[in-house]
């Protein structure tokens, strides 16, 4: 019985600290990681490091029935979002007068993130490839968090392959006025994977 009150009480605790998040009319939460269920303008989000997809949607409301509404969508933006505890978070409307203006905001959007209890950390566009309609946005959250990932971990290994290369390298090899040797050359390239084999080639080819 004590266990299950501490589990209660435990989640009580966390609900508290969980920041509101809010997203203006213009704009809509398209996807979230870690992943967990919310609306399409608002979310409660614990204290914790967060990825999130948000679309811009300007609309103007046709002035007859017989006119369309004027819309204007941005690309998907990509943001990292720390949360440090309770409080009140609005992703705010931008102030924009005509169409013309939610046009060129709909193509390089800036998320306004107000409040108190989180912070944007990082805002980036992704774009979109074929057919929009049923577009799987948590899918491609989930697919751009694993490249960046990759990427990260692609460098930090060439990066520390190049330092083990060099710590390696024999006092001779060091008397040759710093030229590295072919065996060298092909062992490093070895060890890279296959993006950055193909960057390195792309570049050697330039140098010519």
């Amino acid at each position: 019985m004590r266990l299950v009150w501490a589990l209660l009480l435990s989640g009580m605790t966390l609900a508290s600290q969980a920041a509101q998040l809010q997203l203006a009319d213009s704009w809509q939460l398209l996807a979230l990681m870690p992943r967990q269920s919310f609306a399409s303008h608002g979310v409660a989000l614990a204290p914790g490091e967060y990825q999130l997809l948000v679309r811009y949607e300007g609309v103007i409301p046709a002035r007859s029935n017989s006119e369309f509404d004027e819309t204007h969508h941005s690309a998907p933006q990509w943001l990292r979002l720390q949360i440090q505890g309770d409080g009140q978070l609005q992703i705010l409307d931008p102030a924009l007068a005509d169409g013309k203006a939610m046009a060129a905001f709909a193509k390089a959007p800036q998320v306004t993130l107000t409040g108190e209890g989180g912070q944007l950390l990082a805002q980036q566009p992704v774009p979109l490839k074929g057919f929009v309609l049923g577009t799987d946005y948590q899918a491609l959250l989930e697919e751009q968090v694993a490249l960046a990932s990759a990427r990260g971990a692609s460098g930090q290994a060439v990066t520390a392959t190049m330092a083990v290369a060099a710590a390696a390298t024999p006092a001779a090899s060091a008397a040759k006025a710093g030229t590295v040797s072919e065996a060298e050359l092909q062992q490093l390239f070895l060890q890279a994977d296959p993006a950055l084999r193909k960057r390195f080639v792309s570049w050697a080819i330039g140098q010519l």
